[in-house]
């Protein structure tokens, strides 16, 4: 397993919080209301981490990149707001064929396609939605490479 979102966790968690932990159950409340099952890299890795909380620092960091910089990420998702806000923001607008995981801070969101996402897979690609003009765009091929993304900022 990646240790991606570990590392995540250590160079950007704001400190602002405390790291929410994730138990199995509500990410199998997540599978069992979105008719999905989630990708084992993300699974395990906010099974064992949980899910920081980002301070100024990686926006500020995103910023300073430029343009070959990913989108900022404001917030993970926990289980219970990945259900709400994926039913919350279909009504709105965001495809039926995305589950929300994370947002930045402009609230548009970090998905995972639900067509990656039928039958229990090591990993799924991850999609951004910019929900003021409803376009997806492709950002990694798995949950560890999208953090990857940020580590080396």
């Amino acid at each position: 397993m990646s240790d991606a979102l570990l590392r995540f966790s250590e160079r950007w968690h704001g400190g602002y919080h405390d790291i929410e932990r994730i138990r199995p159950e509500s990410l199998d409340m997540v599978e069992a209301e979105l008719s999905i099952r989630l990708p084992l890299d993300y699974r395990q890795q906010v099974i064992e981490v949980g899910l920081p909380s980002m301070g100024l620092e990686l926006l500020e960091a995103v910023s300073d990149a430029g343009m070959f910089a990913p989108p900022d990420l404001s917030q993970f998702l926990k289980p219970d707001e990945i259900i709400e806000t994926t039913e919350d923001w279909r009504n709105i607008g965001l495809p039926d064929t995305l589950v929300a995981i994370a947002s930045d801070s402009m609230g548009n969101l970090f998905c995972f396609s639900t067509g990656d996402m039928q039958h229990a897979q090591p990993t799924a690609p991850i999609y951004f939605w910019d929900h003021e003009f409803d376009d997806t765009s492709f950002v990694a091929n798995s949950f560890s490479a999208w953090l990857e993304r940020y580590l080396i900022l």
